[in-house]
Formats: C-alpha cells, structure tokens, sequence
C-alpha cells in the first residue's frame, strides 16, 4: 500500500469541518491519474474509523454528482458526507472488490439490479429534467474524438469508416434520457458484508443518455458473452429492455471512442490502452 502522505489544505478543512481527525492519509488512486492536484484518500481516523476523500479537478461535476446522489437516496450509491470546492468526504465501504475475481452470477445480477434501478428513475425530487435528447451533439463529439485518435495514428482510416458506419446505422436521432452512474463496471463495485453489491466510485453520476451509460459498462467491463447476456437479461426485469444489436453497437462506438480518446492522454502508456479501446469496439 502506497505511504502515508500530507494532505492539501483544502482537504484538512474539509475534514475538519465535519469535526474529524485523521491519523493517516493513504493515496490511493485518483483518475486520470495525470490531472495535476487530482488525488483519492484513504483517510484513517484519530478515534476509529476511516473516510475516502477525493480531490477533484473538475469541481462543479462533483458536486452536481453529490447532488444528484442525494436526490437518489439509493444505499448502494451512497451520496458524500461532505462536497464543496474540489473535496469530497465519503464513509468508507468495506467489502470484496468485484474486480478482484471472476464475478459469482449473484454479482453480476446485484451490478445490474443497482444499474437497472437507477435507470428506472423517472423523476427525482426538486429535480427536472427532459427524459428524451437529440443525439446529434453525442454524435458531433464522437466523429470529433474519431479524427483526433486517427490522427495520433491509434485507428486506421479503414477502421474509422467501420465504426462511422456503426454510429450512422444504430444511433437514433432522439433517445431517452435519465439518472446515469457514468461508469459501472468491477472494479468500482465491492460486495459488502451481506452480499450487498455496492458502488464506491459515483462522482460520475448525472443526467444523460441511458442506454450510452449501457454502452458504457460493456466497454469498462469486459464479461463472457453468457455472463454478459445474464447481466442483460436481469437488468431488463426493471422495465427497460436493452437495445437492439444495431443500436447497441452505436451506443458502444460512442463510450468507447470517447474512453480511448480520454485514455490517449496517460503518460507512457496512453496510446496502448487508447488502441485497446478501439479494438474492443472493433470485435464486437
């Protein structure tokens, strides 16, 4: 486990207006991991117990994730005890990262149950929003993100027709819009004691395009076919049906052509991880 380490100041604040202590901060990740100042925490505390802090460096998209998670009130998607400025304090979750093993069928039904339930959400207090967008920006910053891998040489002018060609044949013009996690996948979930399947990583959470959040976890987490097939068929009993092969495929050029464009950027090993996106999305 990485040292322990001094904290930024805004992060003693932060922890000293909710009236706690710490005793150690542990870094523990923080992504992108290359955004100067973006730090995670664990934090363990003078009297007991331990917080996760994060140091964000996208502010007004923290919190407006705090706000949505406290409007959701879901216990798998716990809001922050504490959001403002470039800090969040969350509790600590204890339990088995998903990603640490091949996910027991009841996992993948509890990741699907937490995403099929959010997805469900129709309203949410104090809250409005339009449940159905044009597509046309998605597709605008998709084509976008497509030269600009193209022109660092991660995908083949021939590729970028292929998945041009994906997008203009599934994307819909207009599509329905919702509470979305952003980016459910293993190694953000942990089953707690109990067998709880638990998010530990929401800052992500907003309104946008629920079947883009789909898209989404099917690029983050590569299942099995059956496995995957499974995960569908239990997120379908919360009365939302999966898209079609065709649009499934458009949803998924757009979460992963933006992952790879995001993921070209990390030192040293930036454009292989970038070019493992695009093939992801190439094989489907």
């Amino acid at each position: 486990m990485p040292e322990s380490r001094a904290p930024e100041a805004d992060v003693s604040r932060a922890l000293a207006e909710l009236g706690l202590e710490p005793r150690s901060f542990t870094p523990i990740g923080g992504y992108p991991r290359w955004r100067r100042g973006r730090v995670t925490y664990r934090v363990d505390l003078a009297r007991g117990g331990v917080v996760k802090v994060r140091r964000v460096t996208r502010p007004r998209t923290s919190l407006g994730a705090a706000l949505l998670l406290r409007a959701l009130e879901d216990p798998d998607l716990a809001a922050p005890l504490f959001a403002a400025g470039r800090v969040t304090i969350e509790q600590w979750v204890d339990g088995v990262s998903v990603g640490t093993h091949r996910p027991a069928a009841a996992h993948v039904d509890g990741a699907a149950d937490l995403l099929g339930r959010l997805h469900a959400r129709t309203a949410l207090p104090d809250r409005r929003f339009h449940r159905v967008g044009s597509t046309e920006p998605l597709r605008t910053k998709t084509l976008r993100r497509l030269d600009a891998l193209r022109d660092a040489r991660l995908l083949s002018s021939g590729e970028a027709r292929r998945l041009i060609a994906a997008l203009d044949a599934g994307l819909p013009d207009r599509a329905g819009r919702g509470p979305v996690h952003g980016d459910l996948c293993a190694e953000n979930l942990v089953v707690a004691p109990g067998g709880r399947v638990v998010s530990i990583d929401n800052e992500r959470i907003r309104i946008d395009f629920l079947n883009y959040d789909l898209g989404r976890t099917w690029v983050r987490w590569p299942m099995p076919a059956p496995t995957y097939a499974r995960f569908e068929r239990r997120y379908a009993t919360w009365g939302r049906t999966p898209p079609a092969p065709t649009e499934a495929a458009a949803w998924r050029v757009c979460a992963g052509t933006k992952s790879a464009f995001t993921l070209r950027g990390t030192p040293d090993t930036g454009p292989e991880l970038a070019r493992a996106q695009v093939e992801r999305v190439l094989r489907m």
